[in-house]
């Protein structure tokens, strides 16, 4: 739903904070980078896709401040061979 189709490039810039509703490239256990819909809500950060074949993943705060979840940074540019 956000336009980001196989063999797109997405530019990350670099960081560890975003605003709600900002694309980021984040790691989750150590797992490969995945890009997702960021949404803080309270001590909660919601990492929704935007591919409705996949679902939400709910994370406490805490995750981030004991290093089990990272942001790498906010998507700013998508490019597309044509």
């Amino acid at each position: 739903n956000a336009g980001i189709r196989p063999d797109d490039l997405v530019l990350i810039r670099r960081g560890d904070r975003a605003e709600s509703g900002q694309i980021v490239a984040c790691i989750v256990d150590g797992e490969a980078a995945t890009l997702k819909r960021f949404r803080r809500q309270g001590e909660f950060v919601i990492l929704q896709p935007e591919n409705p074949n996949y679902e939400p993943r709910i994370l406490s705060i805490r995750e981030f401040e004991l290093g089990n979840a990272r942001l790498v940074g906010v998507a700013v540019r998508l490019m597309r061979n044509l």
